[in-house]
Order: C-alpha cells, then structure tokens, then sequence
C-alpha cells in the first residue's frame, strides 16, 4: 500500500438508484462518531525537519463537515509539535495545531463545506531544531447520511 494512503473512501459510496429521478449523494454532519480509522494513519510518525513534511492525505467521498482528529507530542517540553492542515492545498481556518507536551495531546478541527473529492493534507514539523515531533491517530469523525436531492425542474411543490 503506498505511503501515505491516497483515496481512502468513507463511507464506501452508495450505488446509484436504478429507478426515479434525483441524485444520491453522501452527508456528512460533525458528531464524535469515528469515520475513518485507518491502521495506516494510527501509526506513530514523527520528524525532526522544522519545515511542514506531508504525512497524509485523506481525499473525502461526502459533503458537508468532517471533525480531524489527531495526537500530537514531542520529546522534550522545550519544543512544539505543529500539524498544519490543509484542503485542497490551502491552509484551513484554525489549522495549525500544536503541542508542547512529552505525552501525546489530543487535536481536534472542524472541517466544514466540503464537497466530493476534497483533498485535506496534514503536515508535521517541530520547532526549534533538534528535536522531534510526533503524530498518531489520525481519525475523520462525523455521522453520515444519505442526502437525496431532486433536480429543481422535477419538483412540484404541493
């Protein structure tokens, strides 16, 4: 399996229906209930590099909001851990998480209006140099359901 993960569906998508109008699509809204967890993202990573180094990437089959879950730690209380988050190449709102602490802290970020085929990228770095950085954990969370939506031309309202 490449490294990092590249496409990890979640959900598996849902057929198209065989009869009837609409589209079917997934929805995603932000709960605590775990999306996405890959033995590949739970595996301890860490750098020593003070630059961003790209650890994973999640590409996202809803729409909606998704909740990033990581951990974050370093070797020594002199340094931080920085994960920077980014979707679709650009830095999100709220997404450079960070922790000074020799035991691993939990992260989290809302993510919100993604659409299919969104890309979110997470980096790792540590500052200053000489010493390590530490990520384990990562998760997507959130509760998804199936949005049906009808073509405007098709509706009727009653």
């Amino acid at each position: 399996m490449p490294y990092p993960p590249q496409g990890i569906p979640i959900p598996p998508p849902v057929p198209p229906p065989s009869v009837g109008g609409g589209s079917q699509r997934l929805k995603c809204t932000i709960t605590d209930d775990i999306l996405l967890q890959d033995p590949n993202l739970d595996t301890e990573v860490s750098t020593t590099q003070t630059f961003d180094i790209l650890i994973h990437q999640i590409t996202l089959n809803v729409v909606g909001s998704v909740r990033l879950y990581l951990e974050l730690r370093v070797d020594n209380p002199n340094a931080t851990a920085w994960a920077s988050v980014q979707r679709n190449g650009v830095g999100i709102f709220g997404g450079l998480l960070f922790s000074s602490s020799t035991t691993y802290e939990a992260k989290t970020l809302d993510i919100n209006d993604c659409i299919e085929g969104d890309v979110i990228s997470i980096y790792l770095r540590v500052s200053p140099s000489g010493y390590t950085a530490y990520m384990r954990n990562v998760r997507l969370l959130g509760k998804v359901e199936l949005l049906t939506e009808t073509p405007i031309a098709a509706r009727r309202d009653l």
